[in-house]
């Protein structure tokens, strides 16, 4: 019996100590506009785009899930549209699951590609609009680059005037697990803890069943 509780207490402390981390982007101080150089934030280099909270009707409205912020795209001359993420410590990460919304046109497409060492590893699309924000979970594993890319060719309009452009998106909640390096606390999977506690009470019901 004793051997079973401990075996409980440290499969719980390990579902805590998990490395599976959510960014929600709410803590972030906005201080006015950002220019389009990298910046660095909850342990990852985000190149091409920023944090902001809506502020006028757009898809952007319909973009923050757990608060007031998102993470958006941004254009410059270098890279057009595209979003590009790596670890500050240059380490490999896993890239889970974001919800993305388009910001001004319906039927936008995203392009997610993850790298590892130089080399295309994994490629997802997704097709994203402005009245929702979509969950995609895609389990890019052990990448060090992930980008995001959008094409807009059969986008259609949703807000007039666009003050944007029809590659604009935004994204929050960004999923990942690392080994190790420069992340934010821990937010274990609910879903985790959930199968993790069911099979450890199974175990122990089973248990004590049995003497």
């Amino acid at each position: 019996m004793k051997q079973l509780l401990l075996t409980l207490c440290l499969a719980l402390m390990m579902i805590g100590t998990a490395n599976a981390e959510v960014i929600t982007f709410d803590d972030f101080t906005i201080n006015g506009p950002e220019d389009n150089a990298p910046w660095s934030g909850y342990g990852f280099n985000w190149y091409n785009g920023g944090v902001a909270t809506a502020t006028q009707p757009s898809g952007y409205m319909n973009a923050a899930i757990s608060g007031p912020n998102y993470f958006h795209s941004r254009w410059n001359p270098q890279t057009n549209f595209l979003v590009t993420i790596t670890r500050s410590d240059m380490g490999n990460f896993d890239f889970n699951s974001a919800y993305f919304t388009a910001a001004w046109y319906n039927g936008l497409g995203l392009e997610m590609i993850g790298y590892r060492d130089g080399s295309e590893v994994r490629r997802s699309f997704a097709m994203l609009d402005t009245n929702v924000s979509q969950l995609l979970t895609v389990d890019f594993m052990d990448i060090d680059v992930l980008t995001l890319n959008t094409f807009g060719d059969n986008a259609s309009p949703a807000f007039f005037p666009v003050v944007g452009t029809r590659h604009n998106f935004a994204m929050d909640n960004f999923s990942f697990s690392a080994e190790n390096g420069d992340v934010p606390p821990s937010v274990p999977e609910p879903s985790t803890i959930a199968f993790m506690s069911i099979g450890l009470l199974g175990m122990f019901a089973w248990r004590r069943r049995k003497n």
